[in-house]
C-alpha cells in the first residue's frame, strides 16, 4: 500500500483530544502540529511541592475476540487513572481521556502522540505517577478493558521486571523509550433488562440506571464506583481485575433512562463482571445503590447482592413520594403566613429535593415526602414579628397525601437604646448580647430570629430586634468581639421580660469613660510618644480605622499569581520603587518583562461593618488555560469564612464546615489590604534609637534601624496615606516589602489602594509573591440580614472545635465533634447559636433544633 495511503488512513482514524493547539499558520495548510515530548503544566517548586507534566506517548496493540479473531471497527480509548487519590494530583478540569482511535480490518489500532499526564512530587523527586487505563468497545461484543498501566519517564533499572510487584501484580509498567504494545480481548456481550416501578405497581418513567459508576451529588471531581471483572475459562484470572477508568466510559454504555413503561435494558456488558448499580427516579427520592453481577452465583460467591447471569432481568419497587401540605398560620389570629420558608429534616438521610418550600398566600407550602418521620422547621421572613419554628411530624405509607398545619408564635419586640449619660446624646454603632434567664449561653442580639446579623444601634442610638418570649439580661458588646463588655453598666441590673406582640424598650446610659471603652475610634486623635510610626501615619490609621469601624462596605479584589521562579525579584523591586505610586502599573506587562508567567486569577468578596467580617473566595478560569481542559465546565465553587470576634466559621468547597475558637481574623479583610496589621505591630516597638525621616518630594520617608531589623516607611506628606512598607529581619535573613499604588478615596473618606504587591525575600531568594487588585468597592446604609450568612447544603461534614480553646495544639486531647449535617443549613452561626454544643444527629424526633 502506498505510504501516503497509509498517512491518510491514520489521520482519517485517530482521535485526539486537543493534546496541543494549532498555530495559525499550519491551520491555514492543514498540518497538525505534534506536541512537544515534554510539556511543563507545573513544576515541582510552586506550591504544594506538585509537579504535572505532559509526556507523549505511542500506544499500539490489537482488538482480538475470545476465539482469537480480529476485531475491527472498535473503538479504543486511552484515559489517565486517577481512583489512587494519594498518588494523583489532576488539574482543575483536566480531561482524563487522553485521546481514542478505531480498529483497522486486522484490529491493530495505535494511539499517536498521546500526552500522558506524569505527577512529580518535591519529597519524591522521582516522576511518582503515569497510571494509565486502556479499554475498548465494539457494536457486536461487551465493552473491556487492560490492567492498569504505569509509565516512568526514566532508563528502566536493572532488575526490574515488567510488573510492578508493589501493585501485587496489578500495574504492567513501561519506561522511556519502550514500545507500549496493548492487547485487548473482547467477549460476547451481557444484556440486562427489567422493569422500574413505585410500591403500587406504576411505572417510573425517565428513571435513570447507571451501572459501575454513580453520580457525586456534592462539588468535586468522581463519585462512587465499581466495575471488576472476575475472568472466565477464556480469561482466567487469579483476583478480580478493577476499571479504574469506567468514569470515561461513554455514558450510553454504561447508563440509561427507563421508557414510559418503566422499562430499561443494556445491552453491551462485560460477562462475569460485578457493577455497582444505581437506580434513580428523580430527586425527591431516594437513590438506591447496590452491586449486580453478569454472572453466575457460583462465580460471584456472595459478591454482589443480585447474580442475573449473561440474560439478566431485575426488577425494583421503590416507595414514592407523598403530596404532603404543611398549612403555616399565625398562633394567635390563626390567619395564614406568607413566604415562610418550610423544611422537613429526614435525620440521618440526605435528600435533594421535595422537603422544602415557601409559603403561599394562603399559608400552604407543598412538599414531595417519602414516608417516614420528619422534624418540620419553619423560619419566618426578617421583616415579620414571628418566631423560628420547629417540630417533629411524621408522614405515613397508608396515604398518598398528607396534610400539617403549624402555628407560629408571634415574636416580642425589644427596642435597645445606648445614650450619653450627660448629655442625653444617642450612640450609634453600639451592639448588645443577650442572655435567657433558663440559659448559661451569651449571645449577640439579632434583629430577628432566623439569622445572625450583629446589628448596631443606629444614627438614633436604637436597635429594634424580633425575640422569642421570655426573660432576658442585655449586656453591651465588647467592641472587637461577640463577648460581653467588661464596662460596668448601672442598667439594667435587673432581667427584663419580653412578652409575646409587645414592645419593650431598654435604655443603656453610657459614661463619658465607659463610651471612650465601647467606642476607643471616636475619641480624639492622640499621637502614641513612643511608637516608631511617625505622628501623621498614626493619625491616618486612626482616621481610617475610625471610618471602616462605622462602614457597611463590600470590596471585590482579585488577586493574581504568576509562575515567579525565575523572576529577577531585584529587579522588579527596584523598577517598583520607581514607578509614579499615584499610577496603577500594567502589571502583567511588568511581571512579563521579569520573566514572570501568569497563571491564575483569584476572586474575593468581602464584607466588614468594622468589627464582623466575611470572606468569600471564588477561584476562576487561568488566562491561559492548562492544557486540556473541558470546555465549558463550571469553575471552583467559592469558599466562605465569617469571623465575628470570637468564632471562624468556613466552608470549604470540598462541602465541609469548620467552626473554632480564634483571637485573630484568619480571613482576608479590608484592612489587611491597607497592611494596617503590620503597621499596628510596628507601633509597639518602643526602641526609637535611629530613626530618621527626610522627605522626597510629595512624599516622607521614615527609616529606622537597630542591630536586629531596619525597617522604612514611605507615605504621602498630606494624606498620611502608605506607598511602602519595608520590613528586614537581620537574624533571620528575610526581607518583606508591600507597595501600594494609585489610592482611591471614597465618599466617606476611607482610602483604599487599588493594587498592592508584597515581596518577600529569605537570603535574597524570593518566596512570596501576592499581588491584589482592586475591582469594585461599595457602601451600603444598612447590610441585608443575610449578609454575613453562611449557608450549607445537605450532606455539609461538620467540624465543631467550640470548646477547644483557642491557640490550643493541634495534637491535643481536645479533639472537634465532627459529623455529617444531612439538612441544609440557612444560617450556619444561627444553627451553632441553636445547637450548642453538637453532636451527631440522633433520630428526627429526638433531634434539638
Amino acid at each position: 500500500m502506498p505510504q501516503r495511503f497509509l498517512l491518510i488512513i491514520a489521520f482519517q482514524t485517530l482521535i485526539l483530544l486537543p493534546p496541543s493547539q494549532l498555530t495559525a499558520e499550519a491551520a491555514v495548510v492543514q498540518q497538525p502540529q505534534r506536541p512537544p515530548a515534554v510539556e511543563i503544566l507545573r513544576t515541582v517548586e510552586s506550591p504544594g511541592g506538585h509537579g504535572r507534566e505532559l509526556h507523549r506517548l505511542t500506544v499500539s496493540g490489537t482488538a482480538r475476540n475470545a476465539e482469537g479473531a480480529p476485531v475491527k471497527n472498535a473503538t479504543i480509548f486511552l484515559a489517565n487513572s486517577s481512583k489512587k487519590v494519594s498518588e494523583v494530583y489532576i488539574p482543575r478540569n483536566f480531561n482524563l481521556l487522553r485521546g481514542q482511535v478505531k480498529t483497522d480490518v486486522n484490529g491493530h489500532y495505535e494511539l499517536q502522540d498521546i500526552q500522558l499526564l506524569v505527577n512529580r512530587n518535591k519529597h519524591q523527586p522521582g516522576p511518582i505517577n503515569g497510571k494509565f487505563v486502556l479499554f475498548g468497545t465494539s457494536p457486536d461484543y461487551g465493552f473491556t478493558w487492560h490492567r492498569t498501566c504505569r509509565y516512568i519517564p526514566i532508563e528502566r533499572p536493572e532488575k526490574r521486571t515488567p510488573i510492578d510487584p508493589s501493585e501485587g501484580g496489578a500495574l504492567k509498567v513501561f519506561y522511556q523509550n519502550e514500545p507500549i504494545i496493548l492487547d485487548l480481548t473482547f467477549d460476547r456481550p451481557a444484556q440486562l433488562k427489567g422493569r422500574i416501578s413505585d410500591k403500587q405497581g406504576r411505572p417510573l418513567a425517565h428513571t435513570r440506571i447507571s451501572l459501575g459508576h454513580g453520580n457525586l451529588y456534592s462539588s468535586g471531581r468522581g463519585g462512587p464506583w465499581n466495575c471488576q471483572f472476575l475472568g472466565n475459562h477464556n480469561q482466567p484470572l487469579s483476583q478480580p481485575l478493577s476499571f479504574e477508568a469506567i468514569e470515561q466510559l461513554p455514558r450510553e454504555l454504561r447508563e440509561t433512562y427507563t421508557d414510559t413503561h418503566g422499562n430499561y435494558e443494556f445491552t453491551n456488558l462485560r460477562r462475569d463482571t460485578i457493577y455497582l448499580a444505581e437506580v434513580d427516579p428523580g430527586p425527591a427520592f431516594d437513590i438506591q445503590r447496590f452491586t449486580v453481577g453478569t454472572a453466575s452465583k457460583k462465580l460471584t460467591r456472595g459478591r454482589c447482592n443480585f447474580s442475573v447471569g449473561y440474560d439478566g432481568i431485575l426488577n425494583q419497587e421503590l416507595e414514592s413520594p407523598r403530596s404532603t401540605t404543611i398549612q403555616v398560620h399565625q398562633a394567635d389570629t390563626g390567619l395564614p403566613l406568607n413566604h415562610v420558608l418550610v423544611s422537613a429534616q429526614p435525620g440521618n438521610v440526605t435528600r435533594r429535593a421535595g422537603f422544602q418550600a415557601r409559603s403561599d398566600s394562603e399559608g400552604n407550602a407543598r412538599l414531595q415526602l417519602l414516608p417516614g418521620q420528619y422534624q418540620l422547621i419553619a423560619e419566618p421572613t426578617p421583616d415579620e414579628p414571628f418566631c423560628f419554628f420547629n417540630e417533629s411530624f411524621s408522614v405515613s405509607d397508608q396515604s398518598e397525601e398528607a396534610h400539617h398545619r403549624i402555628k407560629l408564635r408571634q415574636a416580642a419586640v425589644v427596642i435597645l437604646r445606648a445614650v450619653n449619660a450627660e448629655t442625653g446624646e444617642p450612640l450609634p454603632g453600639i451592639r448588645f448580647n443577650q442572655q435567657k434567664q433558663d440559659s448559661e449561653k451569651v449571645y449577640p442580639v439579632s434583629t430577628q430570629t432566623v439569622y445572625l446579623d450583629y446589628p448596631k444601634t443606629n444614627s438614633a442610638g436604637e436597635i429594634q430586634a424580633f425575640l422569642e418570649p421570655g426573660t432576658y439580661w442585655f449586656t453591651v458588646a465588647d467592641p472587637f468581639t461577640s463577648k460581653s463588655s467588661i464596662v460596668k453598666l448601672p442598667v439594667p441590673g435587673n432581667p427584663v421580660k419580653l412578652t409575646a406582640g409587645e414592645a419593650t424598650t431598654v435604655e443603656f446610659p453610657l459614661s463619658p469613660a465607659q463610651i471612650r471603652v465601647l467606642l476607643p475610634l471616636t475619641a480624639p486623635f492622640r499621637p502614641e510618644r513612643v511608637s516608631s510610626l511617625p505622628a501623621i501615619v498614626q493619625e491616618h490609621k486612626h482616621r481610617q480605622e475610625q471610618i471602616l469601624q462605622q462602614s457597611n462596605l463590600q470590596v471585590m479584589v482579585r488577586e493574581l499569581f504568576f509562575n515567579w521562579k525565575n523572576i529577577d525579584s531585584q529587579g522588579l523591586l527596584q523598577e517598583l520603587h520607581s514607578l509614579p505610586p499615584e499610577d496603577v502599573p500594567e502589571i502583567i506587562n511588568l511581571m512579563e518583562k521579569y520573566r514572570g508567567e501568569k497563571l491564575s486569577q483569584r476572586k474575593y468578596s468581602l464584607l466588614t461593618n468594622g468589627v464582623i467580617h466575611r470572606e468569600s473566595i471564588f477561584n476562576t478560569v487561568p488566562i491561559q488555560e492548562e492544557a486540556n481542559t473541558l470546555h465549558g465546565q463550571q469553575v471552583t465553587p467559592s469558599a466562605v469564612h465569617s469571623y465575628d470576634g470570637r468564632f471562624l466559621l468556613g466552608h470549604n468547597p470540598g462541602n465541609s464546615a469548620r467552626v473554632s475558637q480564634s483571637r485573630t481574623p484568619f480571613v482576608r479583610t479590608v484592612s489587611s489590604l491597607c497592611d494596617w496589621t503590620s503597621l499596628t505591630q510596628r507601633q509597639t516597638i518602643v526602641e526609637k534609637s535611629g530613626i530618621s525621616t527626610h522627605q522626597r518630594g510629595q512624599q516622607s520617608v521614615c527609616e529606622m534601624e537597630t542591630g536586629e531589623f531596619f525597617s522604612r516607611l514611605i507615605f504621602d506628606t498630606d494624606s498620611g496615606f502608605l506607598y511602602s512598607n519595608h520590613h528586614h529581619d537581620k537574624r533571620r535573613a528575610t526581607q518583606i516589602t508591600t507597595l501600594f499604588f494609585a489610592p482611591a478615596k471614597l465618599e466617606n473618606g476611607l482610602m483604599l489602594p487599588r493594587l498592592s504587591i508584597t515581596i518577600q525575600l529569605m537570603r535574597d531568594r524570593l518566596i512570596t509573591l501576592r499581588i491584589f487588585q482592586l475591582d469594585q468597592v461599595r457602601l451600603h446604609p444598612r447590610f441585608p440580614v443575610d449578609a454575613f450568612s453562611i449557608s450549607l447544603p445537605a450532606g455539609t461534614h461538620i467540624l465543631d472545635s467550640r470548646h477547644i480553646p483557642a491557640g490550643s495544639s493541634r495534637y491535643g486531647q481536645l479533639r472537634p465533634v465532627q459529623f455529617t449535617e444531612r439538612n441544609p443549613i440557612t444560617d450556619f452561626a444561627a444553627y451553632l447559636q441553636r445547637h450548642p454544643h453538637l453532636k451527631p444527629p440522633a433520630s428526627p424526633e429526638k433531634t434539638d433544633q
